[in-house]
């Protein structure tokens, strides 16, 4: 059983949309403590067009267990974001989200892009620690508001001067 890096393809965003929204399930009633135990999670069919742009995917035996994306995004200091860097649950501390990021990196770079941005939940504690840990650095006093929440994002950046940068 070996995992398997490529680039996503629009037939792709249905079964990142299902892996997400499995993610999601777990990860947001975690870090939202007051998100509904009986609520759903947005639908696949919500999910799914939002999957767009330079996708990297994760596969174990033909099932998507990751992806993410990075694309340009006038709204970040760089230019560019990552975004929607999933994994599924049953694969969470396995090293995928590790893979998937230096790939995502290396498609913004070979791309055109010398920084990069990213979205990171203030209170997601393990989250932050990982992009720290591959890395990311805070832009201090960068943060909005997350869609249907009082939590706020931080951002943070990688440079072309950083040696997770260059891969």
């Amino acid at each position: 059983m070996t995992i398997t890096y490529r680039a996503g393809t629009p037939a792709d965003a249905v079964g990142l949309a299902e892996m997400m929204r499995a993610s999601a399930a777990i990860a947001f009633r975690v870090v939202y403590p007051a998100f509904p135990r009986d609520s759903e999670p947005p639908s696949v069919e919500d999910l799914a067009p939002g999957w767009v742009g330079i996708t990297v995917v994760a596969e174990l035996d033909g099932e998507i267990i990751g992806g993410g994306i990075v694309g340009e995004d006038p709204t970040v200091p760089s230019g560019w974001l990552i975004d929607r860097l999933y994994v599924h649950p049953d694969h969470w501390s396995s090293g995928v989200g590790a893979e998937i990021l230096p790939r995502l990196v290396a498609a913004a770079r070979s791309a055109g892009a010398t920084s990069i941005n990213l979205w990171a939940l203030e209170i997601s504690d393990g989250s932050r620690r990982f992009y720290e840990r591959h890395g990311w650095r805070l832009v201090p006093g960068r943060t909005a508001p997350n869609e249907g929440s009082d939590v706020l994002d931080v951002l943070y950046q990688l440079d072309s001067a950083d040696d997770a940068f260059a891969g």
